[in-house]
């Protein structure tokens, strides 16, 4: 790594014109809870619209950080943010940092469902035969 972060880049970001471009739904898990802030980490299973799979949601009222566990599976409905960044950002970003980055995304999380695995139905009586699998070479 290069150079410590420069102040004129988080000044880009802090002021960019962030805009609501969707509200997505994706099935994922909980990584880590903020104790200060009123956000979580999650890993979803799909990818994101920023090209990632895991990223910071914020909470917005009424939803509680203390309703949620570390490993908890949900569907999270999504409001997805995004706002371009310069080009001399872009260039700074991967010149410096090896970051690929078109645009500024933010994620806050609207609302979640428990997320259960279906179960698949397998006979009681039904025994798997190892004899007759074949494994491949």
């Amino acid at each position: 790594m290069s150079k410590e972060f420069p102040q004129w880049i988080a000044e880009e970001i802090s002021s960019a014109d962030i805009k609501h471009v969707d509200t997505i739904k994706s099935t994922g898990y909980i990584l880590d809870i903020s104790k200060k802030e009123p956000k979580m980490d999650v890993q979803f299973y799909d990818k994101l619209p920023n090209g990632g799979y895991i990223t910071t949601l914020e909470l917005k009222k009424p939803l509680n950080t203390k309703n949620f566990k570390v490993g908890d599976a949900f569907v999270f409905e999504l409001k997805v943010h995004s706002a371009n960044l310069s080009k001399k950002v872009k260039d700074f970003l991967k010149e410096n940092y090896s970051v690929q980055m078109e645009d500024f995304y933010n994620f806050e999380l609207v609302a979640t469902e428990e997320f259960n695995e279906p179960e698949e139905d397998i006979p009681a009586d039904e025994e798997l035969d190892i004899s007759t699998l074949k494994l491949d070479d």
